[in-house]
């Protein structure tokens, strides 16, 4: 392969040219990208760089986008290769990445303040035109005016303020994530920010917001005095539905290729109605916390709940059209963020329905009740309201899931057992062969015949347990009678047959764009009328006159505040206790609670893309050489191999200090055959040698020497060469990854010869040199079975060293007990200043290394720390190897008494 002219990347949204950009690095670490990269001008999804020929080796592309669609920031990078010996990617590869979403909780905050003062403005203006308005005309509220035009003012000042500054502080977090993102100062992501799509947006709503202010403020008095809808009031709703399309023009629903400008038309009437149900809410509390108001608000009860219930109509449709327009189908409801977010969004909006469904029922036919406990539910349903808007904005700066390109799927039944024949989403060109229920007991069986050819016999390749793969291409041609036999014990075999035609296993194009009236849709429709149904007694019950029991002297201010507080509290920290757990999304908890990240990107295997098409899905693996599984039960599959069955043999087999001596490590699974490796930081087989008297150490892998050979790969089994400097015991510990699974198996080797080592066990103090760098290791008193932490400080001179990634890690770790009765190898991690923690997790005896606790920059001067448990009390030997920016690879040692 030749060096391409240039390096193109698709993405899934609009791309803002401004504030993106690709840049290219050759074999040589240089810049070979030429001038900016550009979208094409018929398509913005298209992102594409120039660039010069650098010679053959590894080309890394780096990038960093932002959505001229929602705003969204993404940053990754993958590798290619150009020339003959080296692992040639082509450039089209361009989605092999871990897609990072800079988008936090932050950002959903300053959009919730902000969309919570869009409701109080709207409702202000609502409540008054509608509800007050006409009572005031009749005079019976005259004393009142003094009183309630301060409190309009109050209502408009405060939403104003929310709206101002919920947009100022998007675009303080936006500035602070795009510095971050292309490594510039704070001004300067400013000025590129505020020229995005999504910038310009924040900066228009402001405006609006400020233009609202002033309206009001010079059209108070004629909006007082007037009986009807005044000019002003016009100006203040265009201001409004200004600052409502801009918020819902930043949207999934513009990326969306289903009718963008219709989605986006909804998407500002939603925004609108739900921010009006928060806002209506909080009035009416805010009403019923001031004693001299609460006889206006028993005036305006009914036509503020008739209100609401054409508002819960409206909301209910949009809702559900937007729901259909980014979920897609329901299984992407537990199987996507987007799915999970939309669950808490569920969960606090069905609260909100409930509390709603109470006020109208306990006022008509529970008065006292309805006026005993008025403060404190609507107290409630304002928390679940502000709640709402919240989880709407988590919604907001959430992806939805990508598109789903369908295949025809052929499924059969017999003798008790499901069989289906799919294209396989995770690997293009595959088919896939999945088998469920009765008591399969080895490979199905499967041969393919062309109508008047001969039947093949094609072999399967174990994707899960019951799923195989075959390759599509070896299909003869024209209409295929694919014959399927599944093996049972202790029953008959089950079969199945299917005419497959050319084409049936095509990925159908454009799906999104499409969007088939399916049984989903046919859902989505009945839910939406049944909802609007629902709102018309809603509004019926809502504007009967009732027998209210004054509400007058009768609510303690304090229970409504009280109320509120503890209803936002509990339900947040449900929020947060159903954020990321099982119940949402039982994958991504089991991905998360093994340590592992999930993300939307392309399934890969080491590295190497298997399909074009983004899914979601478990991300394992460090550096250059991720695993990516989008399908559960294949994850699941790799996780429960089992423990490999380990030898080594040495030739010669009685070893002499100093003569290199042959290691061959063979690994099995459990049944016999060759054992299931994935490559882990950067390797397949991690060797560790330590000396019995703790004097040497050696970390060593079989492609030192030679690279690893197809007959190696294929039976697990590898040659290494290493002299043993002196004579005495060694202990061998071979560390690998059994599908997802880091396994370790420890030998002890013993090597004869002269010079033989230290009768004495070397001791090492927490402070040494090695290799000329000054290394320092700190810790407290380390105890027996509890978590400890230590740190790791490289100086050299007096200044700090500059360390770079070895193996994709900060520093491999190995601990050793000096009797030889315990090892583990461990990783350090570096932890930039004001960056959390991500939380211990324990497994098996052992912290588990999450990949976010592992991520390691391109270079630091960072404190390197690692976490383990000590089993048991007695002297530890840690080998801490870290590579310099220099180049130097050290292994520094450090002795630990472990107490009980």
């Amino acid at each position: 392969m030749q060096t391409p002219s240039q390096v193109t990347i698709t993405f899934s949204e609009h791309i803002d040219q401004s504030a993106s950009s690709i840049i290219v690095a050759g074999p040589s670490g240089a810049t070979v990208s030429q001038g900016d990269a550009k979208t094409a001008s018929d398509d913005t999804h298209i992102f594409s760089v120039p660039i010069k020929d650098g010679g053959n080796g590894t080309y890394v592309v780096s990038w960093s986008s932002v959505s001229a669609d929602d705003g969204h920031f993404t940053k990754g990078a993958y590798p290619f290769a150009v020339g003959k010996g080296e692992s040639v990617q082509s450039s089209s590869m361009s989605n092999d990445v871990e897609i990072v979403e800079l988008s936090t909780t932050p950002e959903a905050l300053g959009s919730a303040v902000e969309l919570m003062g869009h409701g109080f403005l709207w409702a202000t203006l609502l409540v008054f035109a509608l509800a007050l308005r006409p009572l005031f005309v009749t005079g019976t509220f005259d004393e009142e005016m003094p009183s309630i035009r301060r409190l309009y003012s109050w209502f408009i000042s405060l939403g104003v303020l929310l709206a101002f500054f919920g947009g100022l502080a998007q675009l303080a977090v936006k500035t602070q994530q795009l510095s971050q993102l292309r490594s510039v100062d704070l001004s300067v992501a400013f000025h590129i920010y505020i020229g995005t799509e999504a910038g310009l947006a924040t900066l228009v709503r402001m405006a609006a917001v400020i233009m609202f202010g002033l309206v009001y403020f010079f059209g108070r008095e004629a909006i007082f005095a007037a009986k009807k809808f005044t000019r002003y009031e016009i100006a203040l709703v265009l201001t409004l539905c200004c600052f409502a399309y801009f918020r819902a023009k930043i949207s999934h629903a513009a990326s969306n290729p289903f009718h963008p400008q219709f989605s986006i038309l909804v998407n500002f009437f939603h925004l609108i109605e739900k921010d009006i149900w928060a806002g209506i809410v909080g009035i009416l509390l805010i009403l019923a916390l001031m004693p001299r108001m609460r006889r206006l608000l028993e005036a305006v009860l009914p036509r503020a709940f008739q209100m609401l219930a054409v508002d819960f109509g409206l909301v209910a449709v949009t809702a559900t059209y937007i729901v259909w327009l980014h979920l897609k189908t329901f299984n992407n409801l537990f199987t996507t963020d987007w799915g999970s977010a939309f669950l808490e969004l569920l969960l606090v909006a069905v609260a909100m329905v409930v509390m709603r469904l109470y006020h109208v029922l306990a006022r008509l036919y529970r008065p006292k009740l309805f006026s005993r406990l008025l403060p404190s539910s609507l107290a409630a349903e304002f928390a679940f309201g502000i709640l709402v808007v919240y989880c709407s904005s988590v919604v907001i700066i959430t992806s939805p899931p990508l598109s789903q390109p369908t295949t025809n799927v052929f499924s059969a039944h017999d003798q008790g057992v499901s069989i289906t024949l799919a294209g396989d989403s995770s690997e293009d060109g595959m088919l896939l062969l999945s088998s469920s229920g009765g008591t399969v007991e080895s490979t199905p069986v499967l041969t393919a015949q062309a109508e008047g050819g001969t039947p093949l016999s094609i072999s399967l390749a174990q994707r899960f347990s019951g799923g195989y793969v075959f390759p599509e291409s070896l299909l003869p041609k024209g209409t295929v009678d694919i014959a399927v036999t599944v093996p049972q014990s202790g029953a008959y075999d089950a079969h199945a047959h299917f005419l497959v035609q050319p084409g049936d296993f095509i990925l159908a194009p454009g799906w999104d764009a499409k969007r088939p009236f399916d049984t989903f849709t046919l859902v989505m429709m009945i839910i939406a009328l049944s909802a609007f149904v629902f709102a018309v007694p809603l509004y019926m019950l809502s504007g009967k006159r009732a027998s209210l029991v004054s509400i007058r002297n009768r609510i303690p201010e304090f229970l409504g505040l009280a109320t509120f507080l503890l209803v936002a509290f509990i339900g947040g920290d449900a929020l947060v206790a159903l954020h990321g757990s099982w119940l949402e999304n039982p994958f991504a908890y089991e991905c998360a609670t093994d340590g592992n990240m999930w993300h939307t990107m392309l399934p890969s295997v080491a590295g190497v893309p298997t399909s074009q098409t983004p899914s979601e899905g478990c991300m394992w693996g460090m550096g250059n050489y991720m695993y990516m599984f989008p399908d559960q039960r294949e994850y699941d599959y790799y996780k429960n191999l089992g423990l490999a069955q380990v030898t080594l043999e040495t030739v010669p087999q009685t070893i002499a200090a100093g003569v290199p001596a042959t290691l061959t490590v063979s690994l099995k699974n459990p049944d016999g055959t060759p054992a299931t490796l994935f490559v882990d930081m950067e390797k397949l087989l991690h060797v560790i040698i330590i000396s019995k008297d703790e004097s040497v150490f050696a970390h060593i892998h079989p492609d030192d020497i030679h690279p690893l050979t197809p007959q190696e790969i294929k039976t697990s089994t590898f040659t290494l060469t290493y002299a043993f400097p002196k004579a005495g015991d060694y202990l061998v510990a071979v560390d690998y990854a059994h599908g997802v699974v880091l396994e370790s198996k420890q030998f002890t080797v013993h090597v004869g010869g002269a010079p033989a080592q230290s009768a004495k066990t070397v001791e090492y103090p927490t402070e040494g040199v090695f290799s000329g760098y000054n290394v320092s290791l700190k810790y407290p008193q380390p105890i027996a079975g509890q978590i400890e932490t230590v740190v790791y400080t490289i100086t050299k001179d007096g200044k700090p060293v500059t360390v770079v990634p070895y193996l994709s890690a900060a520093m491999h770790v190995a601990v050793v007990k000096n009797d030889f009765s315990w090892y583990l190898h461990v990783h350090g991690e570096v932890h930039p200043p004001g960056t959390p923690l991500p939380p211990l997790m324990v497994k098996n005896g052992q912290v588990v290394h999450s990949m976010a606790m592992m991520m390691v920059p391109d270079s630091f001067t960072l404190p390197i720390e690692a976490h383990l448990i000590f089993p048991t009390p007695g002297l530890y030997t840690m080998w801490g190897q870290f590579k310099t920016q220099s180049g130097d690879l050290v292994a520094s040692a450090f002795t630990i008494r472990v107490e009980q």
